[in-house]
């Protein structure tokens, strides 16, 4: 099974469903591989933690799996950024609320999608996927227009440093984003040896570095 959480003010158009329309909301989602009637076991302390607004937990095919986070289908222009984050305390989780939910910040969504079990790294693979030793994944988005990306990114900053005392000191490529992605941010993304192969290997097959439309790891010089 995996899930995350995600905390956000619904916006007041009519594409969202009425229960949601401009209400600030914790949507938890949920992927599970097995049979229903486990899966409902699984769910049971979930769903006994509060009332839910609106329930779309169902069978779907493997096609179908996109749309349980319910995202827009179009393109959108984003500013975003992540965390991994080790083992969370209820102190970590008071933080996390004071600045993405009491507080009443709309400038941005807030995700925590858990890692762990199966996602763990594995000494046995030779895969260089990036780093995947936290046990969950801070991420946060602002839909630029009318915020501007410096606006959007100030804002995402001052949650992801309040969180800097549970973080693992990294991040994952999966949800760097954007122009902003720097040299030493998408360094932080993949264990020291993993970064040494990516680097020693672009120095052999692109030592021009043509394949630079991406989150760019520069062959050595």
């Amino acid at each position: 099974m995996a899930s995350s959480v995600l905390l956000m003010r619904m916006p007041d158009l009519g594409g969202v469903p009425e229960p949601l329309r401009g209400r600030r909301i914790a949507h938890v989602r949920i992927a599970y591989l097995g049979d229903p009637a486990t899966a409902a076991h699984l769910l049971h302390p979930l769903r006994a933690c509060a009332p839910a607004a609106m329930n779309t937990i169902g069978v779907l095919p493997v096609s179908q799996l996109a749309s349980i986070h319910g995202e827009p289908p179009g393109p959108v222009t984003f500013e975003a950024r992540n965390t991994l984050l080790g083992r969370l305390d209820p102190s970590a989780t008071e933080r996390l609320i004071d600045h993405a939910g009491a507080t009443g910040n709309d400038d941005y969504l807030v995700e925590l999608r858990h890692l762990g079990g199966a996602l763990r790294p594995s000494a046995a693979s030779r895969a260089v996927i990036g780093r995947r030793d936290g046990e969950f994944v801070l991420y946060t988005g602002s839909r630029l227009d009318p915020l501007t990306g410096d606006d959007a990114a100030s804002a995402q900053d001052q949650l992801h440093r309040a969180m800097a005392a549970w973080s693992t000191g990294g991040s994952t490529p999966a949800f760097l984003s954007g122009p902003r992605v720097t040299t030493t941010q998408l360094r932080t993304a993949y264990a020291d040896g993993d970064y040494r192969r990516l680097t020693e290997t672009k120095t052999v097959w692109d030592r021009d570095n043509l394949f630079r439309i991406n989150h760019n790891v520069p062959p050595r010089t």
